[in-house]
C-alpha cells in the first residue's frame, strides 16, 4: 500500500503509522526523519524537538536509528 493512498482513504495518522513502519528498517531513518521534520514546508519544528529528547530510548527499541 503506498503511503499517500493510505493517507486520503485513512488519514494523516494512519498514513504516518504505516511510513514509520516502513522507515524503521532503513539504516540512519531517524536523522532523516528529523530532517524532514524540521523543514520549514513541512512546519512539525516542534515534533522534531520532542523526538531528539527521545532519541536515545528510540534508538535502542529500533537499532538502526543510527544517530
Amino acid at each position: 500500500i503506498d503511503v499517500k493512498y493510505k493517507m486520503k482513504r485513512h488519514g494523516p495518522i494512519e498514513g504516518a503509522h504505516l511510513l514509520l513502519d516502513r522507515l524503521v528498517v532503513y539504516k540512519g531513518w531517524f536523522h532523516c526523519l528529523i530532517q524532514v521534520l524540521k523543514d520549514p514546508k513541512v512546519r512539525l519544528l516542534p515534533a522534531a524537538e520532542q523526538l531528539e529528547k527521545i532519541q536515545d530510548e528510540l534508538c535502542i527499541k529500533y537499532p538502526q536509528c543510527i544517530k
